[in-house]
């Protein structure tokens, strides 16, 4: 599969498991989304390798100190990971269709190499009422999608507003 992205260069995107090879059941119709990971060998290289898969859950740090909120693991997790040792390669991740039930999971939980043993992270996490997902939380193919949609249900409230009022 081709897609183009940001000055029009070709990208081969693999799938995983996102297309008609997986069964579609009602779990995996509320809870899986798909996630796409990229992998480029410099932040401004055209060489790029990206992967989509299906998910269901967001497994989230909260062990960082910096992290004191969702919205804080979440941009932990979206951000730009430099990987090597000379930070060559970068890897980033963003959601390229959301789930209609969307799962975090807080990873609670750390392993003491030194101890060999688990122990519980037990900091307090804030999470706001409504949660606000960031523009480089999801691929602009999906932002795109989401701006046609939203439009379309404005479209139908005002067609059924119109209709009531005759």
């Amino acid at each position: 599969q081709e897609a183009s992205r940001g000055k029009k260069r070709a990208v081969k995107v693999r799938t995983v498991g996102v297309e008609n090879s997986h069964v579609e059941t009602c779990i995996s119709e509320l809870f899986q989304g798909n996630m796409r990971s990229s992998v480029s060998a410099s932040a401004k290289s055209k060489n790029q390798s990206v992967t989509l898969q299906p998910f269901s859950c967001i497994h989230l740090d909260v062990q960082n100190r910096h992290v004191a909120s969702i919205q804080d693991a979440l941009e932990l997790y979206f951000g730009a990971e430099y990987l090597g040792e000379s930070n060559s390669s970068c890897r980033s991740v963003a959601i390229d269709r959301l789930p209609k039930i969307l799962v975090l999971h807080l990873k609670r939980f750390a392993f003491s190499r030194s101890t060999q043993t688990m122990s519980k992270i037990r900091k307090v996490v804030k999470y706001p009422t409504e949660l606000e997902l960031k523009d480089y939380f999801l691929t602009a193919r999906y932002k795109k999608e989401l701006k046609v949609e939203s439009g379309l249900q404005r479209s139908r409230k005002l067609d059924e507003s119109e209709s009531e009022s005759e």
